[in-house]
């Protein structure tokens, strides 16, 4: 001990001594041999050891050299719960680790470990030509097992470089004039949107949507969240109630499609224009509707009554019916009317009043076929997919009337101060629309959220055929009109 105290104190003896151990192997065994044997002076190189940064590096180049050391140190490492700890707290602050590039880690890390063995065979062959080991610069991974790995500078710049090409590639692009420009994103991000919508967002069509209980039905739709789209025959109007329900309702999702119910080949255009819109519906509220003075007559020669009423909300949903099957489980809802009750039954051999023309009578005549449609239509419909009740409004302030007959136009005016507002003649039709009470309830005719019977000609289950086989017969064929499923209505209506 004290001939090494005297070792230390004296740096030129220092020097001495390790050139001479240098300079013999033979010094060199019997130092090691004498060094196994003393523990104080295995002591006294740990002490050494620890004060002297270039034994460390010494030390760690030695053990990479050593596969044994290696596996020796990697045992002692797992036999250590405190290492294991201090191992599990380094990958959990390593950003990489925590976004689960587990797979680009493992592989990063098999990339050190075959350089390591690179430089260590380089340093190998510079220790065997005599030549001096330079140590390599280091740095800190916290997910290669706690230690220190050992990275080449030209590593280092290699895979920042391999970093930065995407934003290069990205930069070059742009000066070129290649790649997506900010409007082609803008378009990308409109259409994800949109079929997001499209996937998410129920649809309805409301006829006669630009006034009366039309115009309040689909604001009722636009509040609970549907994409409605309205018909009308005027522009003008239709425009007016758009601009009204984007007032009242700022994220309204409607949209204007001109029809003349009346008029069939408007009524197909109408179809083919709304098919061009969206892939499916989930409620048609046939809507629409009109009392004529004098007897008037369509281009295809058809009562204008008539036509308007029953036989245009007939092709139209007929030709929708696609859309209705892609939207199920869909409602349909035709507005009818007490109305019915002003005639007996309808006038088989002569539904276009060519003669004795009434124009009430026109007009209640419209509304039984209605019932008639709908119970004719409940029948042949699967109420799982899709169902069809008829409502009675009641009477209501609207503009109804306004074209009638001198003498209806001042009934009408005496009586304007009792009748309902639009809201409550809007009410039964939205609650069919709409009530989960009413899923699978298909082939009823409805009064004040009530289910009521309708007169006896209403109730034919014969007449409500014969109608259905006369409509297709006047509106040209029956392109998918739906065949025939279900029995007769039990008491006048089928639900699942």
């Amino acid at each position: 001990m004290t001939k090494e105290m005297t070792s230390l104190a004296s740096p030129s003896a220092r020097v001495a001594k390790e050139m001479t151990f240098l300079a013999s192997p033979s010094a060199r065994v019997t130092k090691e041999m004498s060094f196994l044997a003393s523990p104080s002076a295995r002591v006294t190189k740990e002490k050494r050891f620890l004060a002297s940064p270039s034994a460390r590096v010494t030390k760690d180049m030695t053990f990479l050299a050593s596969p044994s050391a290696r596996v020796t140190k990697e045992k002692r490492f797992l036999a250590s719960p405190s290492a294991r700890a201090t191992k599990e707290m380094a990958f959990l602050a390593s950003p990489s680790a925590r976004e689960g590039k587990g797979s680009s880690i493992g592989a990063h890390m098999l990339c050190e470990r075959a350089d390591d063995r690179e430089d260590e065979a380089t340093q190998t062959q510079r220790r065997a030509n005599g030549r001096r080991v330079r140590p390599t610069k280091r740095r800190v991974r916290a997910h290669d097992r706690g230690e220190r790995a050992t990275e080449p500078r030209a590593h280092r710049h290699s895979r920042r470089d391999e970093r930065r090409k995407p934003l290069a590639r990205a930069t070059d692009e742009k000066e070129r004039g290649e790649g997506p420009s900010p409007a082609a994103n803008v378009r990308a991000t409109r259409r994800h949107m949109a079929n997001v919508e499209n996937d998410s967002t129920r649809i309805a069509v409301v006829t006669g949507a630009n006034s009366g209980i039309g115009k309040v039905t689909a604001a009722a739709l636009l509040r609970k969240g549907f994409r409605v789209i309205a018909t009308a025959r005027s522009k003008e109007r239709g425009e007016a109630a758009l601009a009204d329900w984007r007032r009242e309702i700022p994220d309204a999702k409607v949209e204007l499609v001109l029809c003349d119910l009346s008029d069939l080949d408007s009524v197909h255009a109408a179809a083919k224009e709304i098919a061009s819109k969206v892939d499916r519906i989930h409620v048609l509220v046939n809507n629409a509707g009109g009392i004529i003075g004098e007897r008037r007559t369509t281009k295809s020669g058809l009562e204008e009554t008539f036509a308007g009423n029953h036989l245009g909300p007939f092709v139209l949903t007929r030709d929708l019916m696609p859309l209705l099957e892609r939207g199920a489980p869909a409602r349909i809802v035709n507005v009818a009317s007490d109305a019915h009750k002003a005639v007996s039954d309808m006038r088989w051999d002569d539904l276009q009043f060519a003669n004795g023309y009434s124009s009430m009578k026109a007009y209640g005549q419209s509304k039984l076929a209605n019932i008639l449609f709908t119970r004719e239509l409940a029948r042949r419909l699967d109420p799982k997919k899709i169902t069809a009740n008829s409502v009675h409004p009641g009477v209501v302030r609207t503009r109804f009337g306004e074209t009638g007959s001198g003498l209806l136009r001042f009934g009408i005016a005496l009586i304007r101060p009792f009748l309902i507002d639009e809201a409550k003649g809007a009410d039964t039709s939205i609650w069919l629309a709409t009530d989960p009470s009413m899923e699978g309830k298909s082939g009823g005719y409805y009064v004040k959220r009530k289910l009521v019977t309708p007169t006896r000609a209403a109730q034919s289950d014969e007449g409500a055929k014969r109608l259905w086989d006369l409509s297709e017969k006047l509106a040209g064929g029956a392109a998918s009109a739906p065949a025939a499923k279900n029995p007769p209505l039990a008491n006048g209506v089928a639900s699942t």
